[in-house]
């Protein structure tokens, strides 16, 4: 365990103006990088909030690109997780009242590793990595794919599967990106609604969802 060294690290800086929230640095000295060190020290210091509660409040106020869509910080409850980025030479920031950690710099490869990979052997967890970054291009890519082909490169499409899609939208009244943008929001309202809904509910309400859009994929 890495708490058996003398080299962890811990400062303990204050942020919020009203709250006086207590934040903790974690780090390996000898193996994080100074200039890093001293970058998440600054960026915590120059904080200047009424109130800070939770690592989500840290995160946005010390982030290079607010409006950036992808995580430019990893968020974890693992402490192993927190506890492997450290002997990578990460920073790790926990704040108090919340049980996340935060860990400073993060990459997007970093993003796609599971904590399960480190207990599992090389060939599956690579498998896995492979999968998941696959699953990401999938996501990113195939709406605007599937919408391109439809609307602007008819030509490209086998025959039948072009009068199958051309017969599936003959009774839709919107055009395609209307229907991708609407099952989206689908999408999102449902993994929404089995977050907040509680109990089984919430997972019915989940796997009905799926069942649903999946047929109508499939239709």
């Amino acid at each position: 365990m890495i708490y058996c060294t003398p080299d962890l690290l811990t400062e303990i800086l204050t942020v919020g103006e009203t709250n006086h929230s207590q934040v903790a640095m974690l780090y390996l000295k000898g193996i994080a990088n100074p200039a890093v060190i001293n970058e998440v020290k600054r960026r915590i210091e120059s904080i200047r909030a009424d109130y800070i509660f939770g690592h989500g409040a840290i995160g946005q106020f010390i982030e290079d690109r607010p409006f950036m869509l992808v995580p430019q910080l990893l968020s974890s409850e693992r402490p192993d997780r927190a506890a492997s980025h450290i002997m990578e030479g990460k920073v790790v920031i926990i704040s108090d009242g919340s049980p996340f950690a935060l860990v400073a710099p993060t990459t997007f490869f970093s993003l796609l590793h599971s904590p399960e990979d480190s207990y599992s052997r090389w060939q599956f967890a690579s498998f896995m990595r492979i999968i998941r970054f696959l699953g990401f291009l999938f996501a990113a890519l195939l709406p605007g794919f599937y919408l391109a082909l439809v609307t602007f490169h008819q030509q490209t499409i086998p025959t039948d599967l072009l009068f199958s899609i051309a017969r599936s939208r003959e009774a839709v009244p919107f055009p395609t990106i209307v229907e991708v943008i609407l099952m989206e929001f689908v999408f999102e309202l449902i993994r929404e609604a089995s977050i907040r809904v509680p109990g089984a509910i919430g997972t019915t309400l989940g796997i009905i969802g799926a069942l649903i859009l999946g047929q109508a994929a499939v239709a």
